[in-house]
């Protein structure tokens, strides 16, 4: 629960929230929270007081929103679907990080790193500031159980939102996605850009599902694969 105590001070508004046992001050109705007092509550199984702690303190812009997708005292709120949509929702309100990790420590699977640029299709320009949503599947090819389904795409467990920088260019890590279950779909990640209404997905040809009249179908989403100190590296460009 949340207790509020407010006064006046100063002809200002003082409104003082305890969280538990945490503190937050708001001055003028401007709540202000860290990530750590989100942490401790989900720990508590308080999810939607959490909620509103994530929420407060990104919107002070000074806390990195990727932590809530890679930090383990997070990981509850990736269980619950409904939770799941929420976070992804507020992060796509905070998007400030060109560099970012996107899954948790623990997360099996091969590492990954997508070291990908946005350029304009006219001139091949980059283009910064742009929002860009990647999401997958992980190491099973499942995007999110519910009742032991496949949600698919709709609310994937996987993802994130990156801001491109002044060089179009953004980084996350994350591990290989797998293909669908009893499937020969090949594996891929899949970004949108919500600003323009774009989306494709990244194709790794190293996948040996790949045969080669898909090699030539999917030419244009297929992505050379490296690897730098065991990490699977792929730098995908994408044309706006």
């Amino acid at each position: 629960m949340v207790h509020v105590y407010a006064s006046m001070r100063g002809g200002k508004a003082f409104i003082l929230f305890v969280l538990g046992t945490s503190i937050v001050m708001a001055i003028g109705a401007q709540a202000v929270s860290t990530l750590d007092d989100a942490a401790r509550l989900v720990r508590l199984n308080r999810f939607t007081e959490a909620m509103v702690a994530i929420k407060s303190s990104l919107a002070t812009g000074k806390e990195k929103p990727s932590r809530v997708l890679s930090d383990v005292a997070f990981q509850p709120l990736q269980v619950d679907s409904s939770q799941r949509a929420e976070v992804r929702k507020i992060l796509a309100q905070n998007v400030i990080e060109n560099e970012l990790t996107m899954v948790f420590p623990n997360e099996p699977g091969i590492k990954l790193r997508v070291e990908g640029k946005v350029v304009s299709q006219q001139d091949g320009a980059p283009k910064a500031g742009v929002i860009v949503y990647l999401y997958q599947t992980d190491a099973k090819g499942i995007y999110a159980l519910i009742r032991g389904e496949d949600v698919g795409s709709r609310n994937p467990r996987l993802f994130c939102f990156v801001k491109t920088d002044s060089a179009g260019k953004f980084s996350v890590n994350t591990i290989v996605p797998a293909s669908y279950p009893e499937t020969t779909e090949p594996r891929h990640i899949h970004w949108e850009i919500h600003q323009i209404g774009r989306q494709g997905a990244f194709l790794f040809d190293d996948d040996p599902v790949l045969t080669p009249a898909l090699r030539v179908k999917e030419a244009k989403y297929l992505q050379k694969v490296s690897e730098v100190k065991g990490v699977k590296v792929i730098a995908p460009v994408i044309k706006i």
